[in-house]
């Protein structure tokens, strides 16, 4: 009695099936007969081929613009060193620089219309290259000229007080790192700037002052990396 019931339920599922999908069945039938069921797959065929390829042009269209923007980019740069390279050409060689009376005028700004974006290409190329006055006459021009260009950062603003500092530029160097000081706090370079702060004091004479923050330095900051650095020295410049 199960199986004959079984199968009755089976047999009308098959006959629902049939009525419900007739018309559909039937169009089928009927399409593949004609032979447009066969042109209909090869048409959905051709069209996902197309789709395909469509994807594979886009792709290349991406890639391909990556590239121009890559070669853009080399060609500004090139531009860059290539102006660079003729400037120098004209300044002639470097000389040191025993006070700011003697001062040799590196960047010549008036005369030569350098862009923010210059100025700071060439002073990273020098202070990359540690020829510190170079940078630093740079790096001041571009800060004196351009104060609110958007990649001054507390980074440049460093590197603009330490290769003033390395190049016997102290007036420089005590300005910048002012600077990064009040505007930068939380900057990696606080403390480090902090420290070179001090030591432009002592550069410039003001010993007074000097000793102050270096009794500042080492009340506040004693367990810091900066301080251990400083402390080797401690005893020899206090007694001076």
């Amino acid at each position: 009695m199960k199986i004959q019931k079984f199968r009755y339920e089976i047999n009308r599922l098959l006959e629902f099936a049939m009525f419900k999908f007739y018309p559909i069945i039937a169009i089928l039938l009927f399409l593949s007969g004609c032979g447009w069921g066969e042109r209909w797959f090869e048409k959905t065929k051709e069209v996902n081929n197309y789709e395909k390829v469509a994807l594979n042009l886009a792709k290349e269209n991406r890639l391909l613009k990556l590239r121009i923007n890559n070669l853009e980019n080399k060609i500004h740069t090139l531009k860059l060193q290539n102006k660079y390279a003729s400037i120098l050409a004209k300044i002639g060689p470097n000389r040191r620089i025993s006070s700011v009376e003697d001062e040799i005028d590196l960047v010549r700004f008036k005369e030569y219309n350098w862009t923010a974006e210059e100025l700071l290409f060439v002073a990273e190329i020098e202070y990359e290259r540690n020829d510190y006055e170079k940078a630093a006459q740079f790096y001041f021009a571009l800060i004196k000229n351009y104060p609110k260009y958007q990649k001054i950062n507390d980074r440049v603003i460093y590197n603009t007080a330490l290769s003033s500092f390395e190049s016997g530029h102290y007036n420089w160097s005590q300005q910048s790192f002012k600077i990064l000081i009040k505007e930068y706090p939380n900057s990696k370079f606080y403390l480090s700037a902090k420290l070179w702060k001090a030591l432009t004091l002592y550069k410039l004479g003001k010993k007074k002052k000097f000793r102050s923050k270096i009794k500042e330095f080492k009340e506040l900051y004693r367990n810091t990396p900066e301080w251990r650095i400083l402390s080797k020295h401690y005893e020899r410049i206090k007694k001076n």
